[in-house]
């Protein structure tokens, strides 16, 4: 592809704007959560980062995005690499 290694990436499949310009890449066997899942992850993070909750809170948000994350992964992925 004209520019590849250059103007943007060579090895994964470049995500170009109307500018031309590289603004993200799509990498063989990465995982893409949908709009919804990667707003609930951002959800839990945020609450995790927020200085007033306790640590009993924030182990139970880890608790509940680490079964959160588990169920989109295992249940809720179109796994074509056969990675799962």
């Amino acid at each position: 592809m004209e520019g590849a290694g250059e103007d943007f990436t060579a090895k994964g499949i470049p995500v170009i704007n109307n500018d031309g310009q590289q603004v993200a890449e799509i990498e063989r066997q990465e995982i893409i959560f949908s709009k919804d899942t990667t707003e609930k992850i951002e959800y839990f993070y945020k609450s995790f980062t927020d200085e007033s909750k306790s640590d009993k809170e924030k182990d139970e948000l880890a608790i509940k995005c680490g079964k959160f994350l588990v169920e989109q992964i295992l249940n809720n992925t179109d796994d074509k690499a056969g990675l799962i």
